[in-house]
């Protein structure tokens, strides 16, 4: 996966605000892959894609499945940089444990 991967979902997702303020939760699932190439800029542009959604949406719900320590380690540093805004987000191992933090949110 390379940063422009992320960016173009991302865009395809946030396309207005109208679609953003329709987001309950997003599960991105990070589990299959077997290499990131993204940089601490890419980071910060995806957050900065995001912090923008939180901005129109701030009851959105992020929530990364990451089990490979590189993915892992990239999603909590995308974490740190959405860490001001209004949403909430986690990153856990496995899509399971994510599917609980969303669940246990929307209650």
């Amino acid at each position: 996966v390379v940063a422009s991967d992320i960016i173009e979902v991302n865009k395809s997702i946030y396309v207005s605000p109208e679609m953003v303020k329709k987001i309950r939760y997003q599960i991105c699932d990070y589990t299959a892959i077997e290499n990131m190439q993204i940089s601490p800029n890419d980071i910060r542009s995806i957050a900065e894609q995001d912090n923008r959604a939180a901005e129109v949406n701030p009851t959105m719900l992020i929530s990364v499945a990451a089990n490979k320590d590189l993915s892992f380690g990239l999603s909590r540093v995308w974490e740190a940089y959405t860490n001001e805004v209004p949403f909430r987000t986690e990153v856990f191992r496995t899509v399971e444990d994510c599917r609980e933090w969303i669940r246990s949110q929307l209650t």
